[in-house]
């Protein structure tokens, strides 16, 4: 059974992106829903653009394909005028499982580094978003390295507004750096997401107004798309959030 989750949202302005809606609050929209229709964590969600979400009415859809003893996967599309434009699917597992032996998580840890002082230029032109976020930049975007991002909500912002849950606020987070095909000689006119996919370790506790450090790079980079890896580490150094990014590459030009 397909169920309607959200319609008719009062959608905040700044998350307004080049066209319309920003795709990281779209993607963080999507882990809401999913979050709120499951009692099991949430440990992917994979998103699928067909085109990009203006500002305005929009409602999304659920529906479970699979609810079992430990896992589960739900299906959920963004529809706006009467069409998707967005596919998505989650999947769920069970953190236990009454009478089950269990070991401790295990999950990947960074070395701790305070974000700097002070940021370099984004790269890239200045969006209605970037009003909501603290980022700190040491690197100029590039495409040959990695580059280094902290981010957390501006001081005065007590929640991002629209969201709800840590993950969702992650799927922005991870969707901040600027891509590295901005940094080159003649960089395009902008970079839409093609796919969104995230994945999401044992939860750790962190605070919305924590500092939050982003790597990213790019793994491959053509005339017509580009594809995009992040990690997220918190404040103590513990993963938080995968990310990887289809992009296709737009030029002023064509």
């Amino acid at each position: 059974m397909t169920n309607t989750f959200l319609r008719g949202l009062d959608i905040d302005n700044r998350w307004v992106g080049y066209q319309g809606l920003f795709g990281g609050f779209v993607v963080g929209l999507l882990v809401d829903v999913a979050t709120s229709a499951s009692t099991y964590r949430l440990v992917s969600l994979s998103a699928n653009f067909i085109s990009s979400v203006a500002h305005g009415d929009l409602e999304v859809t659920v529906e479970h394909l699979h609810v079992g003893r430990s896992t589960q996967v739900t299906r959920l599309a963004v529809r706006q005028n009467d069409r998707v434009c967005i596919h998505a699917s989650a999947e769920f597992v069970r953190e236990s499982i009454e009478g089950e032996s269990r070991r401790e998580p295990w999950v990947q840890s960074h070395p701790v580094i305070a974000p700097p002082a002070k940021s370099i230029n984004q790269g890239r032109v200045d969006l209605p978003f970037d009003d909501l976020f603290d980022v700190r930049r040491i690197d100029s975007p590039r495409i040959h390295e990695p580059t280094s991002n902290w981010v957390r909500l501006r001081p005065a912002i007590e929640a991002p507004p629209g969201l709800r849950s840590p993950e969702a606020l992650l799927a922005v987070f991870l969707d901040l750096p600027t891509p590295g095909l901005f940094g080159e000689p003649r960089p395009p006119a902008f970079i839409p997401t093609i796919d969104y996919t995230l994945h999401f370790p044992p939860r750790f506790r962190w605070e919305v107004s924590d500092w939050i450090h982003i790597v990213h790079s790019t793994a491959w980079a053509t005339h017509n798309d580009c594809a995009d890896d992040v990690k997220a580490w918190d404040a103590s150094g513990n993963l938080v959030a995968l990310g990887r990014q289809t992009r296709g590459v737009r030029w002023a030009d064509s």
